[in-house]
């Protein structure tokens, strides 16, 4: 498992809470960083010896699927009921193109919009409850014009930037796929305006912070008045947000709040991604490894562990809980996890996602260097398609 997204006393703790009602257990966890644990996982299936449960990333089930690594939970000893899950997190566990399940969702991660709701109402804007991109444009322009700072960018890794763009394309009716998954689509228009439009955001209203980390961005957003919005992900709602939370900021709670995503043309849709669990085919304690993982995904341990750890859950019910003790409108947040997609089920997604994300940030990184133009996307975009339908053919 992974150091990143996993709180090595709060899982211990939960190892403990198991021990207690499942005596005769015992465990050994092993820490491995999201970028090697894909290999180790491959590794393991190829020697056929490993992890009796491991923790994957959310891109890796197609891939990970066409090497047979993981039986079908069907009939195992895995107890689930998927309306214990939000749907697109339940989704995200099956092998592309199939009804067999395979992983489990266990922590999540959102999209948010955030905005500093005391900027706003000191200048006089309004946010409107249920704007669309336009509006949003029409309030960044009068922001701006307020000499006020409307945006705020960071340099993405190439693992996190899809996650932002990808909503953007959805939302003005584009995709990576046709619906039955026959073409690439990424360079037809809908797909290309979606693209346009954030592009036309980062360059004309945002501060955007060359080499600025994630936790740095939300430190500067939460302790300073310096911009309004941001787009980020949704844990730091379960540690500032949260009045339980040892993290738990009430100035940030007096000034920041959430919203709902602007609607584009064809729908106001986020991203939800996150980490799964599953038993892999070479395990030699399948029927101890399920008893864990059901307890792991189980609404007592999802709280604990949430709350201990700072994370999103993954089961409603957990999160419900959770929602009663933060200090915003959970409404909102719970409309935006059920409105929200994940990365396309296809057994090659983590190529695809390679691809997609090294163009994606090259492109971001023109406009940090302010090269940027409106030709080079659509030129780059024609040249991803080819190279995507090339890929998948093979």
């Amino acid at each position: 498992m992974d150091s990143s997204t996993l709180s090595t006393s709060a899982f211990n703790e939960e190892v403990s809470h198991f021990k207690e009602e499942n005596p005769g257990y015992d465990f050994e966890l092993e820490i491995i960083s999201w970028q090697y644990g894909f290999q180790k996982i491959v590794q393991s299936v190829k020697h056929g010896s490993g992890p009796d449960i491991v923790q994957l990333g959310n891109s890796w089930i197609g891939a990970l699927s066409m090497i047979d690594s993981f039986d079908p939970l069907e009939g195992s000893k895995i107890e689930l009921d998927k309306n214990n899950f939000f749907p697109a997190a339940f989704e995200m566990g099956f092998m592309p193109r199939s009804e067999k399940l395979i992983a489990v969702p266990w922590l999540l991660d959102g999209r948010i919009f955030y905005y500093n709701r005391k900027m706003l109402e000191k200048a006089g804007f309004k946010l409107e409850e249920n704007t669309t991109w336009d509006g949003m444009m029409d309030l960044f322009k009068q922001i701006k014009s307020a000499k006020m700072m409307p945006f705020c960018c960071f340099r993405f890794s190439e693992s996190m930037i899809l996650q932002e763009i990808l909503p953007w394309i959805w939302n003005f009716g584009g995709d990576v796929f046709s619906p039955d998954f026959s073409r690439i689509i990424i360079d037809e228009p809908s797909s290309f305006e979606g693209i346009k439009r954030y592009f036309e955001l980062l360059t004309d209203y945002s501060i955007t912070h060359d080499g600025v980390i994630m936790e740095s961005l939300y430190d500067r957003f939460f302790s300073t008045n310096d911009f309004v919005f941001i787009s980020g992900q949704s844990w730091p709602l379960f540690v500032f947000f949260n009045s339980l939370s040892p993290e738990y900021k009430n100035d940030v709670v007096q000034k920041i709040n959430i919203m709902h995503r602007p609607a584009g043309p064809a729908n106001n849709q986020s991203f939800i991604g996150g980490s799964l669990l599953a038993v892999p085919k070479y395990s030699r304690n399948k029927e101890a490894a399920c008893r864990f993982l059901n307890y792991l995904v189980s609404t007592e341990s999802q709280v604990r562990y949430a709350m201990s750890a700072g994370a999103h859950p993954a089961n409603i019910f957990a999160f419900e809980k959770m929602a009663e003790k933060m200090s915003l409108d959970a409404d909102i947040l719970t409309a935006l996890i059920y409105n929200s997609r994940s990365y396309p089920n296809h057994p090659l997604w983590s190529l695809i996602d390679n691809q997609l994300s090294h163009v994606f940030v090259g492109l971001l990184n023109k406009i940090f260097a302010g090269s940027y133009t409106e030709n080079e996307l659509r030129s780059r975009l024609s040249e991803l398609r080819e190279n995507l339908e090339f890929l998948v053919s093979l």
